[in-house]
C-alpha cells in the first residue's frame, strides 16, 4: 500500500505496509472521521435520492458495492462495467444495480422500472415506467457488422454461436431446422430419411428417428406401471369391514369406519412381494451399460408406509447390482432381447404394530412403478380376540301337539331363540356373523348389516324367531341347535349349543306309516286287539300293551311307564293284499332283539305272527295263527298254530308262506300280532315291513 497526495500533479506515493488508525484521543472523541467515504469504492453508501444514485460517477462503485437511497427506502447492489475499446466506438464504463424494496415503504416507484426493450439497427433502447427511455448502443456501430443484422422482420448472423446455458425456441409453431449436411454428400435423399431436407424441423427428424428405431430395435422389457406386486405372503388374506372407534391414523388409512377391506386382512406379520411378469419385466437400461462393467444408470426404490407415519425408502443403485438394501431386493439383472437390461425385485418386510401398511415398488429408466399393494395386520391377543356367543332362555309359542300311547309330542312351535355375540368387531368384523341351525327348523344366517356403524368394543344381542319344521321326529331326546358366530381371519369354531325344547318333536302333519310299513311314528293303524279295529293315541297306555315311543316299539316300562306286568301285545293292520296269495317277505329292524322266538313258547324275547283278518274268533283268538318264528309246514304245527317261516327259523327277515294252509281272504287284510315277553325288556322294534307276492 502506498499514501500520499495522488490527486496533486507530480506529488508522490508514499509506500505502506503497516494499518491507518485513530488515536486514542481521536476515538474518545468520537467525532473524527478517517475518511470521507463518498469516495472509497465499494463501501456502504448512502444517498439522498435514487437520482443523485444515477448520476454519481462509475469510477466510484466496484461490483456487489451495497448503497442505500432514502427517498425509495431501497437497498441497491451494484455492478461496475468497464469501459470497453476496440471493435467499434468506445463505450464509456457505466453501473448497473439490482434493488430490494423495504418493507413499508409505499408502493413501489414504477418510474424507475424497466418495462419495455426495442432494437432498431444497433441501437438497445429501453423506456422505463415513468415513459422516459435511454439507448445503448451495441457493438458493430450502425453498419451492420455486429453479431445479428436485421433482414426484413428478423435478425440474422453469420457467425458461430456458443451457447453456455440452455437455448429455448418458443412461438405458436416453435422450430429449428436441421440445415444441410456438412461435406461432399449435402443431401438427405439418398439416406433412410430421405424425405429430409435443410428445412425439416429438428423435433420431426428426431420424431421419425425415434419412431423408426423403435420399429427396428427389440422391445423393452415390459414396465412396472399399471401393474400390481405380487404377494407370496401372506397366503391367506381376508375381508372384513372396520369398526369404529379404532384408532384413526393407525386404521382410517384410505377407508373409513365400517367400510368392507376386501382380501387385505393378514392375521400374520410377515410381506412378501415381487415384481410382477419377471420372465418380461421390468426395465433397467441398456446392455452396453451392464457389460463389460456394470454402469447402468437409476435405480429401484421399496415403498413401505406404515400406518399413517412418513413413507420409508429402500434405494438400490442399479450400477451396484443383485442384493438387498433394507426391505428391498434386486433378485436378478439380465439381458433382455440382446440390447435391453431386464430386472426383478422383490419387498420383504414385518408387519411389527395393527394397523395399515402399503407397498410399492418404482424404478427408473422408465420402468415407472407398481400400484399400491395395502395390506392390515389385525394384530393377536387383546388387539384381536377370539370371537364368543352365548344362548339364553328359549321360548316356545304357537304350540300343537301329537299323541303316542297316550304321551304328547311337539307338533308345531315357533322358538324365539336369544343370543349375545362378544368380541365380533374388534378390529374387523363380518355381516350376517351368526349362523342359527337345527335339524329342527330351517337355518338362519343374519347378524349385522352393511349399513350398520358397530363400534370394536359392541357386544350384538338378536333374538330369532324360527318355526318347527313339519315331518320330523327327535326319538327319545330333546331337539337341539347350534348358534355360531364368525370374524375374520378366525378359522375357529365360535358356539354353543342350546336345547329348543325339553318337549320331544313328532311333527309330522299325518302318520308316516303305509299299508305295508310301520316306523312306530303314529298309530293310525294299530288295533286295540285282533276283534277291535282302531286305536286313541291320546288314552293313556294300559297294561299288556307296547307302546309306541315316537318312532320305536318297547315295553311300557321301559318308555314312559311304570308297573307293568307279563307279556305285552301289539296289533297292526296291514292291508291292500291280493285275495288267493299265499306268501311273501317280511323285514323287522330292531335294537337289541336278534331273533324269532317260536309262539307261546314262553321264552324271553319276541315273538310274532300273522292272522288273516277273516280267521279272527275272538280278541285274541283265531281259527290260525302264523307264525314268522316257525319253519313253514303244511299242516298245524300244535293246535291252531302254523308254521310259516321259509329258509332258517329265527331271523327277523326273511320269505314266509301260508303253504297250502291258506290263502289272502277277500278283505286283503292281514294282522301283525307281536308279543314282548315282558314289559321290562330293554330291546325294541323300529320299523315292520310285511309284504305278500
Amino acid at each position: 500500500m502506498a499514501i500520499g497526495n495522488g490527486d496533486q500533479p507530480g506529488s508522490t506515493l508514499i509506500p505502506f505496509a503497516g494499518q491507518i488508525g485513530l488515536s486514542n484521543d481521536a476515538i474518545t472523541n468520537g467525532t473524527i472521521a478517517l475518511s470521507n467515504i463518498d469516495y472509497i469504492r465499494g463501501a456502504f453508501k448512502v444517498y439522498e435520492s435514487e437520482s443523485i444514485l444515477q448520476s454519481a460517477s462509475p469510477s466510484l462503485f466496484q461490483d456487489y458495492q451495497i448503497v442505500y437511497c432514502q427517498d425509495t427506502n431501497k437497498l441497491y447492489q451494484m455492478d461496475y462495467v468497464p469501459a470497453q475499446f476496440g471493435g467499434g466506438p468506445p463505450i464509456p464504463a457505466s453501473k448497473t444495480s439490482a434493488s430490494f424494496q423495504f418493507p413499508g415503504a409505499g408502493s413501489t416507484d414504477t418510474g424507475s422500472l424497466l418495462i419495455t426493450a426495442s432494437v432498431a439497427g444497433n441501437t438497445l433502447t429501453f423506456e422505463k415506467g415513468d415513459g422516459s427511455t435511454f439507448d445503448v448502443a451495441l457493438p458493430g456501430g450502425s453498419g451492420g457488422s455486429g453479431i445479428f443484422a436485421q433482414t426484413g422482420s428478423f435478425y440474422a448472423t453469420t457467425n458461430n454461436l456458443q451457447i453456455s446455458g440452455s437455448l429455448t425456441v418458443t412461438g405458436s409453431s416453435p422450430s429449428v431446422n436441421i440445415g444441410t449436411p456438412e461435406g461432399s454428400d449435402n443431401i438427405y435423399s439418398d439416406g433412410f430419411f430421405s424425405t429430409f431436407n435443410e428445412n425439416t424441423r429438428l423435433a420431426n427428424a428426431l420424431d421419425q428417428i425415434s419412431e423408426a428405431f423403435a420399429d427396428l430395435a427389440p422391445a423393452k422389457a415390459g414396465q412396472l406401471t399399471s401393474t400390481s406386486l405380487v404377494k407370496s405372503t401372506p397366503a391367506t388374506v381376508y375381508s372384513g369391514y372396520l369398526a369404529g372407534g379404532l384408532i384413526a391414523d393407525d386404521w382410517y388409512v384410505g377407508f373409513a369406519a365400517n367400510q368392507l377391506i376386501s382380501n387385505r386382512l393378514s392375521t400374520s406379520t410377515g410381506v412378501s412381494l415381487s415384481s410382477p411378469s419377471p420372465s418380461t419385466s421390468f426395465r433397467a437400461g441398456k446392455k452396453n451399460d451392464f457389460t463389460p462393467s456394470n454402469i447402468l444408470e437409476g435405480g429401484v426404490t421399496a415403498s413401505v408406509t406404515a400406518q399413517s407415519d412418513a413413507v420409508s425408502l429402500s434405494i438400490k443403485a442399479l450400477n451396484t447390482g443383485t442384493g438387498p438394501v433394507g426391505a428391498l431386493n434386486i433378485t436378478d439383472l439380465s439381458i433382455y432381447e440382446s440390447l435391453w437390461m431386464k430386472a426383478n425385485a422383490t419387498i420383504s418386510h414385518t408387519m411389527a404394530d395393527t394397523g395399515s401398511y402399503k407397498y410399492k415398488l418404482l424404478a427408473d429408466n422408465d420402468a415407472g412403478e407398481t400400484a399400491e399393494t395395502q395390506l392390515f395386520y389385525l394384530g393377536s391377543g387383546a388387539d384381536y380376540p377370539d370371537p364368543s356367543v352365548t344362548v339364553g332362555t328359549i321360548e316356545s309359542g304357537s304350540s300343537t301337539y301329537n299323541d303316542l300311547s297316550g304321551i304328547k309330542y311337539l307338533k308345531t312351535s315357533d322358538f324365539t331363540i336369544p343370543s349375545t355375540g362378544s368380541n365380533l368387531f374388534n378390529p374387523v368384523y363380518n355381516v350376517n356373523q351368526f349362523t342359527f341351525a337345527s335339524t329342527y327348523f330351517t337355518n338362519e344366517t343374519t347378524g349385522s348389516q352393511a349399513s350398520d356403524t358397530p363400534q370394536y368394543s359392541d357386544i350384538l344381542k338378536l333374538g330369532i324367531v324360527r318355526s318347527l319344521t313339519a315331518g320330523l321326529s327327535s326319538g327319545q331326546s330333546a331337539p337341539t341347535g347350534t348358534v355360531t358366530v364368525t370374524k375374520p381371519g378366525k378359522t375357529g369354531t365360535y358356539s354353543t349349543s342350546y336345547t329348543l325344547t325339553p318337549q320331544l318333536i313328532n311333527s309330522y302333519v299325518s302318520d308316516p306309516s303305509t299299508a305295508i310299513n310301520e316306523p312306530f311314528l303314529g298309530e293310525s293303524r294299530r288295533y286295540t286287539n285282533l276283534n277291535n279295529a282302531g286305536w286313541t293315541s291320546a288314552n293313556p297306555l294300559t297294561d299288556g300293551n307296547l307302546e309306541v315311543q315316537n318312532g320305536r316299539l318297547i315295553g311300557g316300562n321301559q318308555g314312559n311307564y311304570s308297573g307293568f306286568t307279563g307279556i305285552q301285545n301289539y296289533y297292526r293292520l296291514f292291508s291292500g293284499y291280493v285275495n288267493g296269495r299265499t306268501g311273501g317277505t317280511f323285514n323287522f329292524s330292531a335294537t337289541g332283539f336278534t331273533s324269532l322266538n317260536a309262539w307261546d313258547s314262553g321264552l324271553t324275547g319276541i315273538e310274532a305272527a300273522i292272522i288273516i283278518q277273516e280267521d279272527v274268533t275272538g280278541n285274541t283268538t283265531a281259527n290260525k295263527i302264523f307264525d314268522l318264528g316257525r319253519a313253514q309246514q303244511n299242516g298245524a304245527v300244535s293246535g291252531n298254530i302254523y308254521g310259516t317261516k321259509i329258509g332258517t327259523v329265527g331271523p327277523l327277515s326273511g320269505d314266509w308262506s301260508f303253504g297250502t294252509n291258506s290263502t289272502v281272504g277277500a278283505s286283503g287284510n292281514l294282522i301283525l300280532w307281536i308279543k314282548f315277553s315282558s314289559p321290562d325288556l330293554t330291546s325294541s322294534l323300529t320299523n315292520l315291513n310285511l309284504t305278500v307276492s
